[in-house]
């Protein structure tokens, strides 16, 4: 297509008026829209490179609006050490004010009226410093012990590590959302910056874990990884559990009369990224909506005294924005009531727009056919796609019951999907997902990557028996056999043969408590730890956890980073090296730390020795681990390296088989992450 100079001019104007204040990543971006536009200046390419830039505009004005309000530096914020260092400086921030506040007290007032004059201040100086990170305990009215234990938290690096580590990681994240990196076409329910992320830390703790060992008071000793792979960590074994639960009352609602049905429920538009009048929520904000609905919800079901029991799973849209589906069970006769009291609550909320839609109806109808017609077509071609469902009444956006109806299939079997997607894709990897029209297979990573950003609860039980009750009893391998014991006996056997549902026959028969062991002042915060210890039922009682546990270091683990580069020793020989050999005597169970003879000769030195990013130091004698100081000019820390030989002269005359030692000091070079290379 010839065009005039003029043209081309106006064309260039209009490219660069589009263009103008934008950062360098979305012009680039943009960029081949304009050059279409310029080029190529017809009705279709303008108004699409049109659409596009104003919606790049508008999430540049959202971004930036948002950084506004943010108070911690991106160049603070965007890395994790500069995040730890941050959170070492607001602890000493906290005890300084600490400090300064009691200081400033008068002698009159009474220990309980100073530590509360002191929490306040504390507390408000830290809001004016950081206010997206509520101090413990404010706005809760707690005794005096309470309070104190506060202020621990508040001087505690460690604390202000996991707040703001959590804090940066929801930081990014809404970013990506703002920027349109999450979303169908480009990463679906989390960005690739947060899933690259989550698997490098997976990695991490998994390396950890196998890393260490359990010991207990007997001597026995357990492989960390292995008691989590046997526990609900273990992706297989949470899905089985969760399924065997859903069956075992699903078995029991059907015992006693009780019907079910499939409830979804979903936030406004206002809430959704995706929408043209989205407000800014995250995800972490649209949940607390649902929460608080439902619990208005459940509030005037309990006041109509209705009874209810089910599962309830939460799962993202493509835009990370989360909605619920509930499976639950009650008289048939109540089911129709209690559908439209939570239907009445969830539509409250922005009502106009389901009044608008309620004018489309018609329109909406003909989409559901259209979509109907294809899902046939895609059925006859021999793939699995679910059906669709009718979308075309005024409250489906926010509410949808479906009543189950046991003919077609069990209650269990509806939500069976939804569970699977949301943990390992187990049995559905293969079924399209209708928002991204990718396999469920592909999002299981993206889902667990958006539950762990945001913190939120995938599954929770309303209305049913505690599963601790069931998980302790299976602790149990031996047979009960006295007479005042017949109860725990009865659970031990149902839970043994994974039947939920006699277990809670069972349960229902008696009355059961579970026994926790208080331990006064039991952490570093002065606060009481309670640790389950077994379960009493009736007049008898199961201990179900006889032992304490202790986790080591990996002897076989640390000890293989350091082996030799032969088979041979590495220590220099006493005879070829003129004088005698001083083998160091190391203290009692220094290997399981990794201590080996060379570091055991710095220690004896008097160096700190880090080792897998412990310090380690000989005091009279004894091998103690000691902590990190707190400024970077007295870290003395000393790292054994080994160098690597050399091929061209391992096997030159007189050449040594002996490693060398390589001292460092940290004190050139500080790392607040507490590891020093």
């Amino acid at each position: 297509m010839h065009l005039s100079p003029v043209l081309n001019r106006d064309q260039k104007r209009f490219v660069e008026k589009m263009l103008r204040g934008l950062p360098k990543p979305m012009v680039h971006s943009l960029w081949p829209l304009a050059q279409a536009a310029k080029d190529n200046p017809t009705k279709e390419n303008n108004l699409a490179f049109r659409k596009a830039a104003s919606k790049k505009r508008q999430q540049y004005g959202r971004k930036l609006l948002y950084l506004q309000q943010f108070r911690i530096p991106a160049k603070v914020i965007n890395q994790k050490d500069r995040t730890k260092k941050l959170a070492d400086e607001l602890a000493m921030l906290c005890f300084e004010d600490m400090i300064k506040t009691a200081e400033g007290l008068t002698g009159d007032d009474d220990h309980e009226i100073r530590v509360e004059k002191v929490y306040e201040t504390v507390c408000k100086l830290s809001l004016q410093r950081l206010p997206h990170v509520t101090p413990p305990l404010w706005g809760m009215e707690t005794d005096v012990l309470a309070k104190e234990c506060a202020l621990l938290r508040l001087q505690c690096p460690k604390w202000w590590r996991r707040k703001l580590l959590k804090l940066r990681r929801q930081h990014l994240e809404t970013l990506e959302i703002i920027q349109g990196n999450v979303g169908k076409g480009v990463s679906a329910y989390a960005s690739k910056r947060a899933i690259a992320e989550f698997v490098r830390d997976k990695a991490a703790q998994r390396r950890w874990a196998e890393s260490l060992t359990l010991i207990n008071e007997c001597g026995d000793e357990l492989a960390l990884i292995n008691a989590i792979e046997a526990s609900t960590a273990n992706p297989e074994n949470a899905r089985a559990e969760l399924m065997k639960r859903i069956r075992g009352i699903e078995e029991w609602a059907e015992e006693i009369g009780f019907s079910a049905v499939f409830i979804t429920v979903t936030a406004p538009a206002k809430f959704h990224a995706n929408a043209a009048n989205w407000n800014g929520s995250t995800p972490k904000d649209t949940n607390a909506y649902l929460v608080d609905t439902w619990a208005k919800a459940r509030a005037k079901l309990k006041r109509l005294d209705a009874k209810y029991f089910g599962v309830r799973v939460s799962e993202p849209h493509q835009d990370a924005t989360p909605h619920w589906h509930m499976m639950l069970f009650a008289p048939k006769q109540d089911l129709k009531a209690i559908c439209r009291c939570i239907r009445w609550y969830f539509c409250q909320e922005e009502i106009g727009e389901l009044m608008d839609r309620f004018k489309k109806r018609k329109a909406l109808s003909k989409l559901y056919r259209r979509a109907r017609q294809q899902w046939g077509y895609q059925k006859s071609q021999g793939k699995k796609v679910a059906e669709p469902r009718k979308f075309h009444y005024p409250f489906q956006p926010r509410f949808d019951a479906e009543y189950i109806d046991t003919s077609k299939g069990s209650a269990s079997a509806y939500i069976a999907k939804y569970i699977s997607k949301n943990i390992n894709g187990f049995e559905v990897a293969d079924l399209i997902d209708s928002e991204t029209g990718k396999t469920l297979g592909d999002g299981v990573m993206n889902v667990k990557t958006w539950a762990s950003v945001w913190n939120i609860r995938q599954f929770q039980f309303q209305g049913c028996d505690p599963i601790t009750s069931y998980r302790e009893i299976r602790r149990v391998r031996e047979a009960f056999t006295e007479e005042h014991q017949k109860e725990l006996e009865q659970l031990r056997v149902a839970a043994e043969s994974n039947d939920f549902v006699n277990f809670i026959r069972a349960l229902r028969t008696m009355t059961t408590e579970i026994k926790y062991e208080v331990t006064p002042y039991g952490n570093e915060y002065g606060e009481a730890v309670k640790r389950i210890k077994g379960l009493q039922a009736e007049k008898g009682f199961a201990l179900t956890r006889p032992h304490k546990w202790e986790m080591r270091r990996n002897a076989v683990k640390s000890g293989a980073a350091r082996q030799s580069w032969t088979c041979g020793v590495n220590c220099t020989d006493s005879k070829s090296a003129g004088n005698q050999s001083i083998t160091p005597n190391p203290p009692p169970k220094s290997h399981l730390y990794g201590i080996g003879p060379e570091e055991m000769t710095l220690l004896q030195r008097g160096c700190t020795v880090n080792i897998d990013g412990q310090r380690w130091k000989l005091r009279y004698g004894n091998l103690e681990q000691v902590p990190e100081p707190p400024h970077p000019s007295q870290r003395v820390n000393f790292v054994v390296r080994r160098r690597k030989k050399k091929p061209d002269l391992s096997m030159a005359p007189g050449a040594g088989t002996n490693s060398q030692i390589q001292l460092q000091s940290s004190a050139v070079k500080p790392d607040y992450a507490g590891q020093n290379s």
